[in-house]
């Protein structure tokens, strides 16, 4: 019969594994290093579970720097005139259908009381509105163009009237120093972020998502768009303004957090401003404000502002939040936390990994060995035909050999 494998030795750098499993150290010093490890085990198990979780609160810290350039990147500047539209401009078919979404008129048609106060003190103006607010014997248009870009355009106040002078780092600007935003159909203008999903916008920002937001609801819910929303839509005409986008809009800011989740973009440019101003002209410059734009001084002082926009200094300062726990670290402390319970490390876990493996081999040997030991076996024992009985006539004769070979197993039996 074959003999039984033995159990190949181990050998292994983790503490205290030679003393538990030494046949030669005595019982009581063996517990007490497996009390030893255990608790080594269990503490390292803790520990490291504690930096698990660590890792999985995906922690963050601020970094804040100041740095100093000595040319900086200067900001883009819009330019928006607090008065939307150039009232002498308006016709009585403008004031007819948008007077409403001007402010200027009551549903009714009529002109607002506080219009009529503020322009008390006027009373050319006054006159004028009142004639123009006056549709008793008004026929109005069968087509009406609506509050469009063309509308804009027609009323608004153009940059060419807005900018009277302008300098930009010493040199002379002007209007073609400014640029429009031109929002083309597809497939050339479609605007996409494949990050944050805006449709209307190439960059993400937080104003641009509202925007981007505010426009999808107005244009899923009325069929139109506002004046100021991108998009190929029709814009509203001043009756889908008063019926349906008002009381959408306001819809939508009632329900904001559920519908529009517009959330910090990961790189944020900001700048702080500072305003301060005093009242112009003064009585060193009205004489050549005057000869300059050949403007009364009461008309430069209600209606021309001279604008400077500067850096206070050539620093910026950049706030960046990074990472306080990666993967490395939590590596890192995991292994220290090894080498300090139990002196393991990568290759000490994976010499136990191959024991095992050699181990769980060597069993699955013996237990073939032992197999193919009885199926050997039992191909050379074979069975005996019965003895007959004495009572029985034996009808036939038994030839004896001469010279009978004996000595196996077979012949002995039988």
């Amino acid at each position: 019969m074959a003999r039984g494998r033995r159990a190949p030795p181990l050998r292994s750098r983790l503490h205290g594994l030679r003393h538990m499993c030494s046949r030669r150290a005595a019982l009581p010093r063996r517990a007490l290093w497996v009390l030893a490890f255990c608790t080594a085990l269990g503490l390292l198990l803790s520990w490291s579970s504690n930096r698990l979780l660590h890792w999985l609160s995906f922690p963050s810290h601020t970094q804040v720097r100041s740095e100093w350039s000595r040319q900086l990147l200067f900001p883009a500047v819009t330019l928006c005139n607090n008065n939307p539209l150039r009232f002498p401009r308006l016709s009585k078919g403008d004031l007819y259908y948008a007077g409403h979404w001007l402010g200027l008129l009551l549903p009714n048609r009529t002109a607002r009381p506080l219009l009529t106060e503020l322009l008390r003190g006027d009373e050319a103006r006054l006159r004028w509105f009142a004639k123009l607010a006056d549709f008793r014997l008004f026929l109005p248009p069968r087509h009406y163009e609506g509050i469009s870009a063309d509308f804009m355009d027609r009323l608004g106040h153009q940059l060419e009237d807005m900018l009277l002078s302008c300098k930009y780092r010493g040199e002379l600007c002007g209007p073609h120093n400014f640029s429009a935003l031109t929002y083309l159909p597809p497939p050339w203008g479609e605007c996409r972020s494949s990050e944050m999903g805006l449709d209307f916008f190439p960059v993400y920002s937080i104003t641009a998502c509202r925007i981007d937001c505010e426009t999808r609801y107005i244009v899923e819910n009325c069929n139109c768009k506002m004046v100021h929303m991108p998009g190929d839509a029709p814009f509203c005409t001043p009756e889908q303004y008063k019926e349906c986008a008002e009381p959408a809009l306001g819809l939508l800011a009632e329900k904001d957090s559920n519908y529009c989740i517009c959330r910090t973009p990961c790189n944020l440019t900001r700048y702080n401003k500072e305003l301060s101003m005093v009242k112009i002209p003064s009585k060193t410059s009205a004489k050549y404000l005057e000869k300059k734009f050949n403007k009364s001084e009461k008309y430069i002082s209600e209606n021309i502002l001279v604008l400077d926009i500067f850096f206070e200094a050539l620093n910026y300062e950049t706030i960046e939040q990074k990472k306080a726990y990666e993967v490395a670290a939590l590596l890192g402390d995991i292994g220290g936390q090894m080498g300090l319970f139990i002196g393991a490390s990568i290759l000490t876990i994976l010499e136990l990994f191959d024991y095992i493996y050699e181990l769980i081999k060597e069993k699955l040997l013996d237990l073939l060995g032992k197999e193919e030991e009885e199926g050997s076996h039992d191909e050379n024992v074979s069975t005996c035909d019965p003895m007959p009985n004495h009572s029985e006539t034996i009808s036939h004769t038994v030839n004896v050999p001469l010279q009978a070979t004996l000595g196996t197993l077979e012949e002995i039996a039988c």
